[in-house]
């Protein structure tokens, strides 16, 4: 099984990749909504949660482990992948690459949420893959609670959008990160407020493409996480807009298990 962990549920559009990249993989995916929001906690309990979250996910069956959380890979990546044996990936490095590749004024842009910004995770990976690029970040704490309320269409978050991506379009980037697993449910808007000239990254993407490169790479560690297709779905408390934000995400009902862990 590949395990998937969020604070939430806009980890499912991490799955939605896996889905479409890697069809016939069974997932096995944690959202952690008793804790949410990550991205205004404290460093420390990311960390000590999303140990806990990856452990859990091995323990029950996972051979892969994908951090579909921005925050949570921001604060606990580089800890979590030496406490572990088994593979983790997260969803910040491969599309700070991607958006290497894809930059031809070297102006990149990045919109997340307040705690991945404050991480600085992305001026550390920048600096070491490319010191000459010029980096813009914005924080956009409000577009969380907009998306799970499923106000992509209200005038508002256009309205709230354009605000934040004010300082990006002054700035004159040539490259959108979407910093959060939420943001590509509204990325036709994003992208009509940016501008058609702008190429903007979605993370989960590279992520993907990089663990089905892996594997390709791994063939025995293929067979193993190949196992089928009944997908588990477990959240710490009931979601919030679950059956709206899963057909929003995946195009489909999700049966979501509530998970105790007393």
């Amino acid at each position: 099984m590949i395990g998937l962990f969020d604070s939430g549920l806009g980890g499912l559009t991490v799955v939605k990749e896996v889905w479409q990249q890697l069809p016939g993989y069974q997932i096995l995916y944690l959202g952690d909504t008793a804790r949410l929001p990550y991205g205004t906690k404290q460093a420390e309990l990311i960390q000590h949660w999303s140990e806990e979250n990856i452990r859990w996910l091995f323990d029950h069956g996972a051979e892969v482990v994908i951090i579909a959380c921005h925050t949570a890979s921001a604060w606990a990546f580089d800890l979590v992948k030496t406490q572990f044996r088994q593979p983790i990936f997260n969803v910040i490095t491969p599309g700070i690459k991607e958006a290497l590749r894809q930059t031809q004024s070297g102006r990149i842009g990045v919109i997340a949420t307040p705690g991945t910004i404050k991480s600085q995770i992305y001026q550390r990976r920048i600096k070491e893959l490319q010191q000459s690029i010029e980096l813009y970040l914005q924080p956009c704490p409000l577009l969380v609670p907009i998306i799970e309320e499923n106000w992509i269409g209200h005038p508002g978050t256009r309205e709230i959008t354009t605000e934040y991506l004010k300082p990006l379009i002054e700035a004159k980037v040539d490259v959108l990160v979407l910093g959060c697993t939420h943001y590509p449910l509204i990325r036709e808007l994003i992208q009509e407020i940016i501008g058609p000239a702008v190429t903007i990254v979605d993370p989960a993407r590279a992520t993907v493409r990089e663990l089905k490169n892996f594997l390709a790479d791994n063939p025995t560690l293929e067979t193993k996480v190949k196992t089928g297709s009944d997908h588990q779905f477990y959240f710490s408390a009931q979601p919030y807009q679950i059956q709206t934000i899963s057909q929003l995400c995946l195009g489909q009902s999700i049966k979501p298990k509530i998970l105790n862990r007393d």
